[in-house]
């Protein structure tokens, strides 16, 4: 799956060489973790399989591959591109063969133009700030890296909006809660309905996270309006079905516990188990709407 996002690279790269632009054409690839074969070297034997060279000074054309910080225990679960400051993908997909098969993994992801992605460019160089770049590569190891320590300078001006949708950057990591806050919040205003597509919804009484409490005040602050539901969807398929549905099966028991529900009010499915879901997606009101790769559990929220 990753050669079909580096083919894109490669008609980039061609026309590179075909008439060179005269300003830096510049690739950044940054993986989440190294994994136990390094995904920094696979990319790079699949570039060479490609025949896209990875640094060309003549043409001011580089592609760097690297791993964010250390990898372990903190990795990045962002899946997002942007493009020449002006154009971003948010998605909750990643790049491999679940995608692809007879019965694909349900996931979304939204696209973008204007301002907001430079706001978005800057969050990749935060993650980009104290990568791992690898430098050689031979089979599935790294021979060879160096870490980011400067800035980069782009040669890119903020684009003016092309509309008038209102769009937000939500990021987080282990010291930046913003969509943690965010998401919450947001739900907190809901006065029609919520819908949740989820990969995961966790839920524990001695661990409460943020969004559990959100879930649990929209529904209170709307006991009286019998118009108003929660939709949750979680995945089924038997990663996930067990612990989906004993979460669930809880937050719903506390729900009624707080007098938070009225009939109708909260409706919970899981997916089959041929349908699964990756998806991480809510609605608010039919007005709002948030797309992204933030799980419903721990490893994405609070302290994580």
């Amino acid at each position: 799956p990753g050669r079909i996002f580096l083919q894109g690279v490669k008609t980039l790269f061609e026309r590179v060489k075909a008439n060179p632009p005269g300003h830096p054409v510049r690739v950044r690839i940054l993986m989440g973790m190294k994994g136990l074969k390094d995904q920094r070297a696979i990319v790079m034997n699949d570039l060479a399989f490609l025949q896209i060279d990875m640094d060309r000074p003549d043409l001011g054309w580089k592609v760097e591959v690297a791993s964010y910080r250390d990898g372990n225990p903190i990795y990045s679960h962002v899946k997002m591109m942007i493009v020449d400051g002006k154009h971003v993908i948010a998605s909750g997909y990643n790049m491999q063969y679940s995608y692809l098969k007879t019965n694909p993994e349900h996931d979304m992801g939204i696209q973008v133009s204007g301002p907001i992605a430079s706001n978005t460019l800057e969050v990749f160089d935060s993650q980009w700030m104290g990568a791992n770049v690898c430098e050689l590569a031979a089979l599935n190891i790294c021979l060879a890296e160096s870490t980011i320590t400067a800035p980069i300078d782009h040669d890119v001006l903020t684009p003016l909006p092309s509309g008038d949708d209102l769009v937000f950057s939500l990021y987080r990591d282990d010291t930046n809660k913003t969509a943690d806050n965010a998401i919450a919040a947001a739900i907190r205003t809901a006065n029609n309905e919520v819908n949740i597509l989820q990969n995961r919804f966790l839920y524990g009484r001695y661990y409460p996270l943020q969004y559990q409490f959100a879930v649990l005040d929209a529904l209170k602050q709307n006991s009286s309006n019998f118009l108003f539901v929660v939709k949750i969807l979680a995945s089924g398929d038997w990663k996930n079905q067990e612990m989906n549905a004993k979460s669930l099966c809880a937050f719903r028991k506390r729900a009624i516990e707080e007098n938070a529900i009225l009939p109708g009010s909260l409706l919970i499915k899981l997916s089959t188990k041929e349908n699964p879901i990756h998806t991480k997606s809510l609605s608010i009101d039919s007005a709002f709407v948030i797309v992204g790769s933030q799980n419903f559990d721990g490893s994405a929220w609070g302290d994580s």
